[in-house]
């Protein structure tokens, strides 16, 4: 049982890495298995919707220069993930934007049922809308949703502060406890998931 988590943040050690690090401490506690991603230090492409990831079989992006197909081969065969991004002008950042626009589009029909987290690191507001920005992509990729306490958003500005926001902290660690019991769970379930309904696409032109 893996979990990866993604770190949005072009610094590498920053507070985006310490608050995923801090979840996959407690994930490894739980006996699951973590392994931390860096998008940086260079640039994401971002999707321009041309669809030619639909013609590859594994899913992969026509841009090829960046880390995203890379990723997306370690997140297909991973159990969870965690996406961690910092807030900028109170929403994900722009690189991190780039970055799940092009994995859901193209690695997207890879997730369902994949247990997913996102978590935000931000000084001071927009914690609430990027955090919710994460969980769009989560519920149109039919992923399952770890639950918290509170919303994902942990607060600080130089680097380590994010270890001081006590309710931050407990906040990330009941998400990875959740999903370390959630990933256990459909691991050892005897249940078989029921057949997705179709998807038939439709636009309101007339």
């Amino acid at each position: 049982m893996k979990v990866i988590a993604v770190n949005g943040s072009h610094r590498a050690d920053g507070n985006t890495y310490q608050a995923l690090k801090l979840m996959c401490d407690v994930l490894q506690q739980q006996g699951i298995e973590t392994e931390i991603l860096q998008i940086g230090p260079g640039a994401i492409q971002g999707c321009v919707g041309c669809g030619g990831c639909r013609n590859n079989p594994e899913g992969h992006c026509v841009f090829n220069k960046d880390v995203l197909n890379q990723h997306a081969d370690k997140i297909k065969a991973a159990d969870g993930v965690i996406f961690g991004a910092p807030v900028h002008y109170a929403g994900i950042a722009g690189d991190m934007k780039s970055y799940m626009d092009r994995l859901f589009y193209s690695a997207g029909k890879w997730f369902p049922r994949k247990v997913a987290a996102g978590v935000v690191a931000v000084r001071r507001s927009g914690g609430v809308v990027s955090a919710d920005q994460f969980l769009r992509y989560f519920h149109i990729s039919g992923m399952l949703i770890a639950p918290s306490c509170y919303w994902n958003v942990i607060h600080g500005d130089e680097k380590g502060e994010v270890l001081q926001d006590t309710e931050g902290v407990d906040t990330l660690k009941t998400v990875a406890l959740n999903m370390a019991w959630l990933i256990r769970t459909l691991a050892e379930s005897k249940v078989e998931p029921p057949e997705l309904a179709p998807r038939r696409k439709m636009n309101f032109i007339h």
